[in-house]
């Protein structure tokens, strides 16, 4: 392995792991996950589109405990998308920003921003 860093910037010289490659047995989603699913979807106004292009992805998680971790919350939306959007999937994200803001309990929420590349 080869680590170089320049400024603030570090490359590690190894392939990124897929989140399908962490896991040893299949996944099985919770039953707070799919009540969870489901009110996202139901909250996804039918203004918001996400088409098959390369996209960009801004979230910004508004969360009430500072120990929450910013990139917990990503794969599950990104797979929600998936679900909403039957042509667009989550290998159409060329370009992923997230950002954590603390705010009082019960004052949390997502907020999703979408941008095409091409």
């Amino acid at each position: 392995m080869i680590c170089r860093m320049d400024k603030n910037e570090l490359k590690i010289n190894i392939k990124p792991l897929s989140d399908n490659k962490l896991w040893m047995w299949v996944h099985r989603k919770t039953a707070e996950y799919r009540r969870y699913e489901s009110k996202i979807l139901k909250e996804i106004p039918d203004t918001f589109k996400l088409e098959k292009r390369k996209t960009a992805l801004y979230f910004t998680f508004w969360f009430s405990n500072s120990r929450s971790d910013a990139s917990n919350p990503l794969k599950a939306l990104c797979d929600i998308l998936w679900k909403k959007f039957d042509e667009w999937d989550d290998r159409m994200i060329y370009h992923l920003e997230v950002n954590k803001v603390i705010v009082p309990k019960w004052e949390e929420f997502i907020q999703i921003r979408s941008e095409y590349l091409d």
